[in-house]
């Protein structure tokens, strides 16, 4: 019998399993105690900020501070639970990428995303992130405390050319393009 090739598709199904930090990355794993936005310097100049909407912030503001705003287990679950009307069922939470104070890049929250910052602006790339994971509590959202809040991601600093290129390394499937 011969075998099927693999679906396009399959780069784009949750991977069987968890997520695990690429070779070559730094790993940043952050206790969020200082709530949201909560800012961490990953160079001498450049630093990620942490920030969910302001709109989200006010549904939380009320609620128990150790009820699970956002996390990343739902998106790497095999079948996500229906979602309600419920508007805290998505907390939006963005990365700010910033450089002297100056914000380079915005990017989505979400598992498994690698990109690297800043995107097509024409400026050299400053770093390459990888999202393993998070998990975010209102009391985070309102304030400063020990809630249990974490984001789990891998860092790189990019723009340094290399002396070897291997084009096999390069898969278009892949949202971020490098298989790891």
């Amino acid at each position: 019998m011969i075998p099927m090739p693999p679906l396009p598709v399959d780069a784009f199904l949750v991977p069987e399993q968890p997520l695990a930090l690429p070779d070559g990355f730094t790993s940043a794993r952050q206790q969020l105690t200082n709530g949201l936005p909560f800012t961490w310097s990953l160079t001498g100049e450049v630093g990620l900020v942490l920030h969910a909407s302001i709109g989200d912030a006010i549904v939380w503001r009320d609620a128990d501070p150790s009820a699970l705003a956002s996390t990343s287990a739902d998106e790497v679950a095999p079948h996500l639970a229906p979602r309600g009307a419920d508007p805290r069922a998505q907390v939006a939470l963005r990365l700010l990428v910033r450089r002297a104070r100056a914000t380079l890049a915005s990017i989505p929250l979400a598992a498994g995303l690698w990109r690297m910052t800043p995107d097509g602006d024409g400026a050299a790339s400053v770093v390459e992130l990888y999202v393993i994971g998070w998990a975010i509590h209102a009391g985070c959202v309102r304030g400063c405390g020990d809630f249990g809040s974490y984001i789990d991601l891998g860092w790189r600093r990019v723009g340094v050319a290399v002396d070897q290129f291997d084009p096999g390394a390069y898969d278009v499937r892949r949202r971020g393009g490098y298989l790891p």
